[in-house]
């Protein structure tokens, strides 16, 4: 991934994101934020696009295994590659033969003899002057990368990659937090409901599998999972699971509401963004898209999701089965509340977090880019949205205004509820899973961190 990472900076002149901020972004919005090479530089042939994204892939076992094959897919003899050259004016593209590049580096490596100070310093290269100063530079320079990629990849690391808790449900004295962890990688998601903290596995292993939302009523206990690896939506209640819909790619169970005798899911079902009530599927809009929160209230049910794909897709509200488009931007809807009649919905906007009251849309700023909100909560007039800030701070927004919760990469802010005058606040993060607590009438820097595990 390290040397993939290189080679698009190499050749985009941009840094691009992290595999830990993708597969955060991957997991929770169902997209990936990588923008490829050649969308930055038009310039770049498209084995030379493919072979750099395959290096990048976000499953470590998708990527190359050996060095040569990723030589063999990066390299074509006759053909050029742009190269991104920093000077101290501006970034210059030039083109360069791959093989005539590479053969020299290569000799670089592989010639033994001491370098001495009186070695001319710049080679020419079919036309290009590339300025090796020393062998040893090379071998620094290769080194140091080889070291940043063992010290920052997972397999090295004596700890779960990450964390998450995607929503937080209270009932009475106790507090339940639904979503998964992760041994090691994606693949080993393993979807999870913690009780007061003492976890319990309920689904299967899989890549990106979690549990996405939980509601208590009474003494019965519902979860929404989404196995993604075996393409299922499920409902759990009380240990046992039901499978919703068929079996088909992007299938999900989102979010799950419980009124009277009636259990409503929103998820995705063949694609389509749908509501199912006792069972029994509903489909919110025959085109693609995606039903990730519901709520009842007064009788009336609540859907917010998205229509569209990822490219084009547009926040939308459902009532009784009646849409309503939040917005035509690119935007996604990712959680409901209402209060005294006022409907809240956050979401995100062109990568900015967004809050709509009764479909009139508010930006909640902070500092960075790539910025969503997670799920939004009301108490005596306050206005509670959380979600995540510059794709590495968990934020908090409290009518509006912007605080951070933990400023730290790889935290995000999932799920926020008030009750009995607390604040709780479900989160991910790559060592562990935290919950915040605080209560309204205290300052924030009170927040109280817990392991969920």
């Amino acid at each position: 991934y390290s040397i993939g990472a290189v080679g698009y900076f190499i050749m985009t002149g941009y840094l691009p994101d992290d595999s830990i901020e993708r597969q955060s972004t991957i997991f929770n919005e169902g997209k990936d934020p990588l923008i490829q090479p050649v969308s930055h530089n038009a310039a770049i042939p498209a084995h030379a696009n493919n072979a750099i994204l395959k290096a990048m892939n976000i499953k470590p076992e998708e990527r190359y295994q050996q060095v040569e094959e990723f030589m063999a897919n990066l390299t074509d003899d006759n053909k050029q590659i742009p190269i991104i050259q920093q000077t101290d004016k501006e970034l210059v593209a030039t083109c360069t033969s791959r093989r005539a590049e590479l053969e020299a580096i290569k000799k670089q490596f592989i010639q033994h003899e001491t370098p001495t100070t009186n070695r001319e310093d710049i080679k020419n290269i079919n036309g290009n002057k590339w300025f090796l100063k020393s062998k040893w530079i090379i071998g620094i320079i290769a080194g140091a990368i080889l070291l940043f990629g063992l010290l920052v990849s997972p397999v090295f690391k004596n700890h779960k990659e990450y964390c998450s808790g995607d929503a937080v449900f209270v009932s009475g004295s106790d507090v339940y937090v639904a979503g998964h962890i992760c041994k090691g990688s994606s693949t080993t998601n393993c979807p999870t409901l913690w009780i007061n903290g003492v976890p319990q596995s309920i689904g299967k292993v899989g890549n990106f599998n979690s549990a996405k939302s939980v509601f208590v009523s009474g003494n019965d206990v519902y979860v929404a999972i989404t196995e993604r690896e075996q393409n299922r939506a499920l409902l759990w209640k009380n240990g046992v699971s039901q499978q919703l819909g068929g079996v088909a790619l992007g299938n999900e169970a989102n979010s799950v509401f419980v009124a009277g005798s009636d259990v409503y899911v929103a998820g995705v079902d063949n694609d389509k963004p749908t509501l199912w009530k006792n069972g029994v599927p509903q489909y919110l809009s025959n085109a693609q898209g995606s039903a990730n929160s519901v709520v009842v209230s007064n009788g009336d049910v609540y859907v917010v999701g998205c229509k569209g794909d990822y490219s084009d897709r547009e926040a939308t509200l459902w009532k009784n089965g009646v849409s309503q488009k939040l917005s035509e931007d690119l935007s996604e809807a990712n959680s409901i509340f209402i209060s005294d009649g006022d409907v809240y919905v956050a979401g995100e906007e062109r990568r900015v977090a967004t809050l709509w009251k009764n479909g009139i849309i508010q930006q909640l700023n902070c500092a960075g880019n790539n910025n969503s909100a997670h799920s939004v909560a009301v108490s005596n007039d306050d206005v509670y949205v959380v979600g995540i800030c510059g794709a590495t701070t968990a934020a908090l927004w409290k009518n509006g205004v912007y605080q951070y919760i933990k400023d730290e990469i790889g935290y995000q802010a999932m799920s926020v509820v008030v009750v009995n005058n607390k604040v709780y606040i479900a989160g991910e993060s790559i060592n562990t899973c935290p919950l915040w607590i605080f209560d309204i009438e205290e300052e924030y820097e009170y927040v109280i961190e817990e392991e969920a595990y």
